[in-house]
């Protein structure tokens, strides 16, 4: 299909946003898109009238968890929540819990504008070792048509029934590899999504598994992720378990083989020196604000990493909302508030990380509207959200509206993926 966008903000190779008028957007069968041009009457398919970006990226979910919302809102603690609210919904959770579950989460963030789904999955088994819930999980995506960078967990330790659900030795977790690569292929989407994986976590995974978890996807060069330093109680398990900080933990465990295709979730406790090696590496961080914020786990001192050499995306992990810019709006905040300064993060830097930076945290080609990139991308009535057409703005001005000024689902006027509307 060819589409006639009036006004197109995308960012270029150096993360920067550039405001774009009347441009031609051509795509192929495959929904990925083969030129972006000025337009001068050639034949379209559909003109977009509202200001089209970048669809949305969620780096980091945990789709299960929407359903624990109005439930699991007020417990003591963090260690409350997971063992009086999570454990137990993990040990009577069904197959229609599943399916229903996903139906609604899929429903609301391509209701906000989220095109690509990063999802963390470590609740694999409805019974022993079955591995169903990565197929249902991988069935209700498909049947939604969100695009998913499926991020498979590694997870072998704890011995609470629930953790049971949760975990898989190295033959089986590289089997359960080998079943998804062969189910996207059978699917025809192993062009489409990505797979790669996540070992939990230094108190979920063992030193063994994720090895075998990081030298999979190093053999495919892709992104791998990681929980890491979320609760400060993490740097009292890292000290007292391997002698030592989270992050210099994790050097540890992989033989001081960490690099760029690292991507910490959380890391609200680094310490100056783990900053350090963070920028020295390149190390990627996909930052969850408002779930650590509900989780009372601490703010990540995202001004003091080196980005864009390193990458930041963001995630709603929890699932309690689902608004990508408002998760943009609290990085900024909580950042001021620490810091007790405005203008913590660079605005181009801020739009890009739930757009362009994603292509490098979730191994696929989205977040920019380019050649070679998907088709992925939303339409937005700018002028009821600001009273100003998008031509009259400067882009900073643009960039700090869909930040700063209330944006939320209903100034989305259409979404693609692939070049499909997805209603």
């Amino acid at each position: 299909m060819n589409f006639l966008a009036r006004q197109l903000i995308t960012a270029n190779s150096q993360f920067r946003f550039e405001l774009l008028q009347n441009q031609l957007i051509e795509t192929d069968e495959n929904g990925l898109i083969t030129a972006i041009s000025q337009f001068e009457n050639q034949e379209i398919d559909r003109e977009l009238s509202g200001l089209v970006m970048p669809g949305l990226t969620n780096a980091h979910s945990h789709g299960y968890q929407i359903e624990m919302r109005g439930t699991a809102d007020n417990p003591r603690n963090f260690r409350d929540w997971v063992n009086s609210y999570l454990y137990p919904t993990v040990e009577h959770f069904s197959e229609s819990d599943m399916r229903k579950s996903l139906k609604l989460l899929f429903r609301l963030m391509l209701r906000n504008g989220i095109t690509t789904l990063g999802e963390f999955h470590y609740f694999h088994h409805l019974q022993a070792d079955d591995f169903r819930f990565d197929q249902i999980f991988l069935e209700e995506a498909k049947e939604a048509g969100i695009r998913i960078a499926f991020l498979q967990s590694a997870y072998d330790l704890g011995q609470r029934e629930a953790q049971q659900k949760f975990h898989a030795n190295a033959d089986s977790f590289i089997r359960s590899l080998e079943q998804i690569e062969n189910w996207m292929k059978a699917e025809s989407l192993n062009s489409q999504w990505s797979l790669s994986t996540a070992p939990h976590s230094l108190h979920g995974c063992s030193p063994d598994l994720m090895r075998v978890a990081v030298d999979w996807a190093k053999s495919c060069n892709r992104r791998w992720h990681i929980h890491l330093a979320e609760q400060k109680s993490d740097l009292d398990f890292s000290q007292e378990k391997y002698g030592t900080s989270p992050l210099l933990a994790l050097q540890k465990i992989l033989h001081n083989q960490l690099d760029d295709l690292c991507c910490l979730v959380h890391a609200c406790w680094l310490s100056n020196e783990e900053v350090d090696l963070f920028n020295q590496l390149h190390i990627n961080l996909v930052y969850n604000p408002f779930t650590n914020m509900y989780l009372g786990d601490g703010i990540t001192e995202t001004n003091k990493m080196n980005f864009p050499v390193s990458k930041l995306s963001l995630g709603t992990d929890s699932n309690n909302a689902f608004n990508m810019f408002t998760e943009v709006k609290l990085l900024e905040s909580l950042q001021r508030v620490k810091q007790l300064e405005m203008g913590q993060i660079n605005s181009h830097y801020l739009l890009a990380s739930i757009t362009a930076f994603s292509e490098h945290i979730l191994n696929l080609p989205v977040g920019r509207l380019e050649k070679g990139y998907f088709a992925d991308f939303i339409e937005i009535d700018f002028e009821s959200l600001t009273g100003k057409h998008a031509e009259e703005c400067a882009v900073d001005e643009i960039i700090n509206h869909l930040i700063f000024s209330g944006m939320d689902p209903s100034f989305i006027k259409t979404r693609f993926i692939g070049g499909r509307e997805i209603k």
